[in-house]
């Protein structure tokens, strides 16, 4: 056998690899064969995940020892044998005697206390095959593989958690704040209200969308997505509703607009609040009467739509600013859901660079990368201005540029701005107004006619701030 400490520190590297319970039990049980020089090899876990090496044509259940197994999972302790043809205990095994093995070794994968299965090694070439020093070196072996199964396993439950709420596997995490929006994309889902998600650019507010849709009783039509921003009047006007054939140069034949297009689905105006004035009272319309007018017609077509609404800006801000309709907005935010910046999440960057790593892995056919300690400490000390988008962008790099594996902290060369002042328009906004409702003496109706927005608008702000 090699020497201990190197092959250790390559079986570390190597199961630390992968978050695929059976690919991470491939990993194992070909590393015992390696390192012990073993004929055959099986891991066998609670969880029903198993893996072989060298059966030829015999099944698990006839060259294996049940006794042995039985014995090392109810005893918890390893078990090394010189020669079992001749040792009495094992006389009565048929398995052992037909397959005439000599050398057994097998130990107990134990984690927090619990032993979660069995790795098993045999060999029938001569007795004394394997000794004590196999025995540590699979006790050893199992310390690091049982710890490396068990976080595949959570990550793999929790990704699995995650599909099946969202469907998308990006929105992963399992922060305080993310729980917060896996609570209400299930609330959302159950109801067919108007909703308003609020984030910076790059937080994943189409993915809560999606997850909406796709957990409502609409999932089998359509979700029909349309950014907002910087779209002309006459343009997104046209999108929407759709128009008759000769309502403005060029439009040679009747076209219907999103609206009809989402039809018992879901509509998601991305940047909502960029956008024109005189479309957003025709949006108001819509959600008030339930029907639409395409461009150029008299005719009022009923459409039934759930319209998700997002905006990275700040909506009162809008609206005290003239640029967003006050009643639409209430219109559209009967549910907000606030999806939180990447910097305010930290615990989960970890698991969103092992997941994009692993999915990136697979498209440029870079498979079994994986990031070094260092390399992840690093990545959870930016701030990430760009949120998951700049996340997943830098992994994608990383893995296009490096050839290390695993890949080390000095291929992390993210652009931060960990340097810039902590303080955000909210924060501002809250500030400002806070100062004054104390300068007017808590006078709110004072207080809202300074700033520019209605009563309801501050008793709104307030209640949000836990100030009301």
């Amino acid at each position: 056998m090699r020497n201990v400490f190197e092959a250790l520190y390559e079986i570390s590297q190597v199961l630390n690899s992968t978050f695929d319970p059976q690919e991470l039990l491939t990993r194992m049980i070909d590393l015992v064969i390696q390192h012990t020089g073993a004929e055959r090899g099986f891991i066998f876990t609670k969880d029903a995940l198993n893996i072989a090496r060298n059966m030829e044509e015999e099944t698990i259940d006839e060259c294996m020892s049940k006794s042995v197994v039985r014995g090392v999972y109810e005893n918890e302790k390893p078990l090394l044998t010189i020669d079992a043809q001749v040792e009495p205990r094992f006389q009565g095994s048929e398995s052992i005697l037909k397959g005439r093995v000599r050398s057994i070794c097998a130990v107990p994968l134990i984690h927090s206390g619990l032993v979660q299965g069995i790795i098993y090694v045999d060999s029938s070439l001569k007795q004394g095959m394997f000794d004590e020093n196999t025995l540590r070196f699979l006790e050893l072996f199992s310390n690091i593989a049982s710890l490396s199964l068990m976080n595949a396993t959570k990550f793999n439950k929790l990704k699995q958690e995650t599909l099946k709420l969202q469907g998308l596997g990006e929105l992963i995490g399992v922060s305080e704040p993310m729980q917060v929006v896996f609570d209400l994309i299930k609330k959302a889902s159950a109801t067919n209200c108007p909703v308003f998600i609020r984030g910076e650019s790059g937080t994943g507010k189409e993915l809560v969308a999606r997850a909406i849709h796709t957990h409502s009783d609409r999932t089998n039509n359509e979700f029909v997505p349309l950014y907002c921003g910087g779209l002309p009047e006459t343009l997104i006007e046209s999108e929407l509703f759709g128009y008759k054939k000769g309502a403005f140069t060029g439009a040679t034949q009747d076209k219907e607009g999103l609206f009809e297009s989402a039809t018992q689905g879901t509509l998601f105006l991305d940047e909502a609040c960029d956008i024109p004035m005189t479309v957003q009272a025709k949006l108001l319309r819509v959600l008030q009467e339930g029907e639409i007018r395409r461009v150029g017609d008299t005719k009022l077509i009923k459409v039934d739509v759930r319209i998700i609404s997002a905006t990275n800006k700040d909506p009162l801000v809008e609206i005290r600013e003239k640029r967003f309709r006050e009643d639409l907005y209430y219109r559209l935010n009967v549910l907000e859901i606030k999806v939180p910046p990447l910097r305010d999440r930290k615990e989960d960057i970890s698991m969103l660079a092992n997941y994009l790593l692993e999915k990136y892995g697979k498209k440029y056919k870079k498979e079994g990368f994986t990031f070094s300690k260092s390399a992840i400490k690093k990545l959870e000390t930016l701030r990430w201005p760009g949120n998951v988008r700049q996340l997943e962008n830098s992994v994608q790099r990383i893995l296009v540029t490096t050839s290390e594996n695993p890949i080390p902290e000095s291929a992390i060369a993210v652009e931060d701005s960990s340097s810039e002042p902590e303080q955000t328009l909210e924060k501002t906004e809250k500030e400002l107004v806070l100062e004054r409702l104390r300068a007017y003496g808590g006078n709110k109706s004072k207080t809202a006619k300074t700033l520019g927005i209605s009563l309801r608008t501050l008793y709104y702000k307030l209640k949000e701030w836990g100030e009301g």
